[in-house]
């Protein structure tokens, strides 16, 4: 019995610690929803002596992760619904921003392989957002 309740707790400080990313995704086209992120990314980047978008690109999809998880949402939700959204637009100025830091990892001055930032799955969200943003990936 002591054993269970020490990996109970084990568990417990595990999921209460981990990145995690629980949380709805953002609702396209919220502007209340992207001043959260916009103060959760300000907030965030104040703890940093440079700009987060001259980190590596792990370390920059560790901090958008983390404004999407201080913001309350999930990062890989997001990116799941833009993907597959028939009403995104990125003509729209709040859903190409929204798009803009959901592929903000990859993007800036470091060249990074795709396939060794994004999960299966993510990638395969990367390149359908990638095309309605009209880019390639």
């Amino acid at each position: 019995m002591k054993k269970k309740l020490s990996l109970l707790v084990l568990l417990c400080l595990l999921a209460a610690c981990g990145p995690g990313d629980s949380g709805p995704p953002v609702p396209l086209g919220s502007t209340q929803a992207l001043q959260k992120l916009a103060d959760a990314y300000t907030g965030m980047a104040q703890s940093y002596r440079f700009s987060p978008a001259s980190l590596v690109p792990k370390q920059r999809k560790k901090f958008v992760l983390q404004v999407f998880r201080k913001a309350g949402y999930s990062y890989q939700s997001t990116l799941a619904e833009l993907a597959n959204d028939k009403t995104f637009d990125a003509g729209i100025e709040n859903h190409r921003e929204l798009a803009k830091l959901v592929l903000f990892a990859h993007y800036g001055p470091h060249k990074v392989e795709l396939s060794s930032l994004y999960s299966g799955e993510e990638l395969k969200h990367i390149v359908a957002l990638e095309k309605k943003m009209g880019r390639a990936p």
